[in-house]
This record gives C-alpha cells, structure tokens and sequence, in this order.
C-alpha cells in the first residue's frame, strides 16, 4: 500500500506544479526555459549533468544485478 501511495504522490507532483498542462499546451516555451535556466545558472547545469550520470551509472547497473539475481533470460534478443 506504501509503494502505492508513493507512486500516486509522485504523479500528482507533475499535476500540481503545472508541468504536464505546461507540456501539452506549449512544450516550445517550457523547453526554452529549461534551456535558459540551465544556460544562465550554474546549478540547473550541474543538477542536469548530475540527473545524467545518475541515470546512466544506473542504466548500466541494472543487467549486473539481474544476473546476479538470476532473472536474465538466454533466450532473449539483446537490442
């Protein structure tokens, strides 16, 4: 029920602070203004580079971890 409610709470989030209103209504304005705080402000450019790693360090941990766990699939086509 907590990892529900979790998942709820973090899809409100995108509602509450306008985000998915903002993306379907003009996605060229809110794209230009993440460019420009991410241009303008060293902490939007370090907080993306740093979201990018993250993701990326992650991303590449993944398949260790599912084999270690032994959830790989031998038959499945690698992409």
């Amino acid at each position: 029920i907590f990892n529900w409610f979790v998942v709820a709470l973090g899809i409100s989030t995108f509602f509450v602070t306008g985000a998915v209103p903002a993306l379907m209504n003009d996605p060229q304005q809110l794209l230009s203004g993440y460019v420009d705080v991410v241009t303008s402000s060293a902490l939007g450019f370090v907080s993306t580079v740093d979201l990018a790693i993250l993701c990326a360090t992650a991303a590449s941990l993944i398949p260790e971890d599912l084999e270690r766990r032994g959830m790989t699939d031998s038959n499945k086509a690698n992409a």
